[in-house]
C-alpha cells in the first residue's frame, strides 16, 4: 500500500517544480526514490512473486488513477468554478508520466 500512496503522489507531484539553491527539481523526484526502497524491502520480505505482483497492481491502479483524472478534467465544471483550469494544468501531464514509468 505505501508502495502504491508513494507512486500516486509522486504522479501528481511531477507537474510542481521546485527550486534548491541553482537547481529546478520535479517536486515527485523528491518522493520517487522511496519506490525503490519499498520495493527492495518487499522483495526481500516477501520474495519475488509477490513484489511482481505488488509492481504490476500499481501500475494497474496508475493507470486506471490516470484515465478516470482525464476523463474527469475534460467534464464541463459550472461557470463559478475558477479552479478547473488548474487540474487541467497539473492533471494532464499524469499520462505522460505513468507511460514512461511503464516503458522504461
Amino acid at each position: 500500500m505505501f508502495y502504491i500512496m508513494t507512486i500516486l503522489i509522486s504522479t501528481v507531484l511531477f507537474a510542481k517544480l521546485i527550486s534548491v539553491k541553482s537547481f529546478v527539481l520535479c517536486a515527485g523526484s523528491m518522493i520517487y526514490p522511496l519506490t525503490y526502497y519499498t520495493q527492495l524491502l518487499i522483495a526481500e520480505i516477501y520474495g519475488f512473486k509477490v513484489i511482481k505482483k505488488v509492481i504490476w497492481s500499481a501500475v494497474g491502479i496508475t493507470t486506471i488513477f490516470c484515465i478516470i483524472s482525464f476523463i474527469m478534467i475534460h467534464l464541463p465544471s459550472p461557470s463559478y468554478a475558477n479552479h478547473s483550469n488548474a487540474f487541467k494544468i497539473v492533471l494532464a501531464m499524469d499520462f505522460r508520466y505513468v507511460f514512461s514509468g511503464i516503458i522504461t
